[in-house]
């Protein structure tokens, strides 16, 4: 008898499918990428980004480019509920190039970190602003724990919470607190009674921060339990992701313009990229840079989400953070002036070191899911 070869699938054909999903899939983030770098380019050069005046209008134009001209709103929420379907390389693809201009944009915060959370807690918003209401230092290491002090009585929330990221420009604020000893998520606009937003005076000025009061501000509770928790989880290891993208391209940045500046200013009669001393600690920089870019792709698609989050951000953010002090040290008297940006690369390095937890946090973090003993 002969064998039915219609149901039958190879495993080098499985494997070759495979391969075309993947390569077909980096094809589309590439192309993502390079759109948004165009749109950047023109809508938030550095000349306008240094005008620290205009930023409020700037982070305007730029998420309405993202949002509405290239269509990225509900990106990471599934096409079954009004979203794109899109995958979280495609949000890489995008916070790199974000980082890279060192652009205000809440996509961090609202399209990476809320959208999908609301969709997996079935109140999928895929064309709002949301803010998750809680510190931006907030770590995903452990069982999530509400801010302190933040209560819930009879669907009436009171307390507050400071250094809020991402709650300047949004229309749904996601607030998870305790509701009989168990997670849960609420959520209510910022216009409810009781809400009071005050701006907070950051070091960086690209991402504005918030610290919001409630006094008896009704809400509308969304998910709890189990459903609730694993929806924070998820949301805080793919905003990790992501925001370890968004360092790579901030730092690629550093590095480029470092390279730049090199190979053109001259000192003692000869370039400065010639000096020994400067090949050696570009050379050092551009393996960390290819490290940290190595380790956001690995995050983005790689299994294990929760320990390639904690990977990725740990070497990252403070890859970022070097790379733009190299910048500014190796531009020399331009690095240090406020009319060249290397200064706001520096600040959101600085702040973003501490942001969604530091260093420490996530490699203590590692240390538990790898079953490292600890230190």
């Amino acid at each position: 008898m002969e064998r039915d070869r219609t149901m039958t699938t190879s495993p080098a054909q499985s494997t070759s499918a495979q391969s075309s999903s993947a390569e077909s899939s980096a094809a589309e983030s590439t192309a993502l990428a390079e759109a948004v770098r165009r749109m950047l380019a023109d809508r938030a050069p550095a000349t306008l980004l240094v005008r620290e005046d205009g930023l409020p209008a700037l982070h305007q134009r730029v998420d309405d480019a993202l949002n509405h001209e290239i269509g990225l709103a509900g990106l990471l929420v599934p096409d079954d509920q009004g979203g794109l379907g899109g995958t979280l390389l495609d949000a890489a693809a995008v916070a790199t190039e974000l980082g890279r201009a060192c652009a205000p944009s809440d996509f961090l915060t609202s399209t990476v970190l809320c959208g999908p959370l609301l969709a997996d807690v079935g109140d999928p918003r895929p064309d709002a602003v949301a803010c998750l209401v809680v510190p931006w230092d907030t770590a995903p290491d452990g069982p999530f724990r509400p801010t302190p002090g933040l209560t819930l009585t009879d669907d009436l929330l009171h307390g507050s919470v400071r250094s809020v990221a991402g709650a300047t420009r949004a229309d749904v604020l996601v607030v998870p607190v305790l509701l009989a000893g168990e997670i849960a998520i609420a959520t209510l606009s910022p216009t409810t009674a009781g809400v009071k937003l005050d701006d907070v005076t950051s070091l960086d000025t690209t991402r504005p921060l918030t610290d919001l009061t409630f006094d008896a501000s009704p809400v509308t509770i969304v998910a709890g339990g189990e459903v609730a928790s694993a929806a924070l989880a998820s949301a805080l290891d793919r905003a990790c992701v992501a925001l370890a993208a968004e360092q790579v391209g901030l730092a690629s940045w550093c590095l480029a313009t470092t390279v730049a500046h090199v190979q053109q200013r001259r000192q003692f009669g000869r370039v400065l990229g010639s000096f020994q001393a400067l090949k050696h600690r570009l050379a050092h920089l551009w393996i960390d840079v290819d490290s940290a870019t190595v380790a956001a792709q690995a995050g983005a698609t790689g299994a294990d989400p929760d320990v390639m989050a904690s990977v990725a951000q740990s070497l990252c953010s403070e890859v970022a953070v070097r790379a733009a002090e190299e910048c500014i040290q190796m531009l020399g008297g331009i690095g240090m002036t406020w009319e060249h940006p290397a200064h706001l690369y520096l600040k959101r390095a600085l702040v973003d070191l501490s942001a969604l937890g530091t260093p420490e946090q996530h490699r203590g973090r590692l240390a538990g899911l790898v079953d490292l003993p600890p230190a």
